[in-house]
């Protein structure tokens, strides 16, 4: 018996945060450690910009 692999395309996006850039993966199952992290940061370097 066959299976069909599934088409696993990994999304991406680069971001830049206080001049360090950033890669971000995007997968099918949510990591919510790294979600908080990510928010957290984004925040922070929000807030440090608008400073």
């Amino acid at each position: 018996m066959k299976t069909k692999q599934l088409d696993r395309k990994t999304e991406t996006i680069e971001i830049q945060i206080n001049g360090i850039s950033v890669t971000l993966f995007f997968t099918a199952e949510p990591n919510k450690e790294a979600a908080d992290f990510i928010k957290k940061a984004l925040i922070n370097a929000y807030v440090i910009k608008t400073a």
